[in-house]
């Protein structure tokens, strides 16, 4: 009867509560109440309804400490609201309510930009647009000019990627290994190609499917790529028996650092804290750590307790533990790793 005839939202004369409930967005154990159901208590009001003040009576009946149960309980949902296809941010509004809308101008003029700047370029290979070489500015240095991305809340769903956006032509027998860039934007992918070849690795910018560096210099097939924190260096372990470490901030198409190995090297990491200190580790059953501070690197340390070749290796997110994983399934964490050079 309510909803047939409509009235004033602000006039709560013909108003009276009949029960109320609360939710804690953030619960015990810091445990967040969004995202899933939840079932409410429905409590009695207090007192009368007094349209005239200025603090909600629920807030009252809140801290009221004799609440009375009311016969029921309701279900709620919270979800966030994804306002980015809404607005953008900028320069605060002066009216109150009203929508800052300068950041929409500025990317929109961006887009026009770049989306110019990818029209007719061509790819040395496969007709991909590129722009390997590029004297006016490395792609690590104009992805950083860009605007921020949005970042997931706490309380937004981790969506999972269920359709595919685009294919990347690389050589005719596949990659080996691929790599996502810390940032998101590019992704290294190590090409296989016949014997006596050299094995390529190919940086594209994601999404715009361009090449923008392409990296020369192993003899056989690449096991192994890892980013250091700031993108700045690719470092690949491969069956040539070396890691080389490429600088992607000057594209330069000739490692940058060259580590020798006495034999196949399976897997290559990046210390989390450090873009001096590198490990590495293969079918010598070593693990190595290095300093790439000089030309052809220094080892550090080196570890020999597992009894297989090592297949894996990853740190914790500070780099103060490593776990290395070898061929006859032995797991093995490491403690007291340098953390600096």
């Amino acid at each position: 009867e309510y909803f047939n005839n409509p009235q004033n939202p602000t006039d709560r004369s013909n108003a009276f509560p009949i029960a109320w409930s609360f939710l804690k967005i953030l619960g015990l154990r810091n445990t967040l109440n969004t995202e899933r159901m939840v079932r409410l208590q429905l409590w009695e009001p207090i007192g009368h309804y007094s349209s005239g003040s200025s603090v909600p009576d629920f807030v009252n009946w809140y801290v009221h400490m004799n609440r009375q149960k009311y016969p029921s309980t309701l279900y709620v949902t919270i979800k966030p609201l994804d306002s980015r296809g809404r607005y953008h941010p900028g320069i605060r509004s002066v009216v109150d309510g009203d929508i800052e809308g300068m950041r929409e101008r500025y990317n929109q003029l961006a887009k026009e930009i770049e989306d110019s700047n990818i029209v007719g370029a061509e790819h040395p290979m496969d007709g991909q647009p590129t722009d390997v070489g590029s004297p006016q500015m490395g792609p690590l240095q104009r992805v950083l000019q860009k605007p921020p991305r949005w970042h997931k809340l706490r309380s937004s769903k981790c969506k999972i990627p269920t359709e595919q956006m685009l294919t990347l032509n690389t050589s005719e027998r596949g990659c080996s290994s691929i790599r996502f860039s810390h940032n998101g934007y590019f992704i290294a992918c190590a090409e296989v190609n016949k014997l006596q070849q050299n094995n390529l690795i190919s940086i594209y910018e994601i999404p715009h499917d361009r090449r923008v560096a392409i990296f020369i210099g192993h003899l056989q097939m690449i096991y192994d790529l890892d980013w250091s924190r700031t993108d700045r260096y690719l470092a690949s372990a491969s069956a040539d028996s070396s890691v080389k470490i490429w600088n992607f901030e000057e594209t330069q198409r000739k490692p940058w650092r060259s580590l020798a190995h006495p034999s196949f090297v399976y897997c290559v990491r990046f210390h989390p804290s450090s873009e001096d200190l590198i490990v590495t580790a293969g079918y010598d059953k070593l693990i190595r750590i290095w300093n790439i501070d000089k030309k052809h690197g220094t080892i550090v340390r080196t570890m020999n307790d597992h009894l297989g070749y090592i297949s894996s290796l990853s740190f914790n997110p500070n780099g103060t533990q490593l776990a290395s994983v070898d061929s006859i399934g032995a797991i093995k964490i490491w403690n007291g790793l340098p953390n600096e050079t």
